[in-house]
């Protein structure tokens, strides 16, 4: 499941949306909330990026942050991608106060800084 998690991830940084859908799905196969969290931020980057939906991606990304499901260990780049997700949508909304809050949450859970 792993390897489907980072898998999907690479995918859809390159833009390849729909080859990410299977390793999306086997990642959903997965009931934890750890990897239900990820797939929605995978449902959220899809509906972002691809689909331009900003309203359906903002969903996605809240459902993610709002399980609490960080784990250092596995997915807590995830989260902190669905924070900054959050704030490239207020940004392009022109909540710039908003967008700040997010991405600040973004670099708390991120492994990145």
């Amino acid at each position: 499941i792993i390897f489907a998690m980072r898998h999907a991830e690479m995918l859809l940084a390159n833009g390849r949306y729909d080859e990410a859908q299977p390793y999306i799905n086997q990642v959903a196969a997965n009931k934890d909330k750890v990897f239900q969290s990820t797939v929605a931020v995978f449902n959220g980057i899809i509906q972002e990026k691809q689909k331009k939906n900003a309203s359906q991606a903002r969903a996605y990304y809240q459902q993610a942050v709002g399980m609490n499901a960080v784990n250092v260990r596995y997915n807590n780049d995830f989260i902190g991608m669905a924070y900054a997700g959050l704030a490239r949508i207020a940004v392009s909304e022109g909540k710039k106060e908003a967008a700040k809050g997010y991405y600040k949450k973004c670099l708390e859970v991120a492994e990145y800084d």
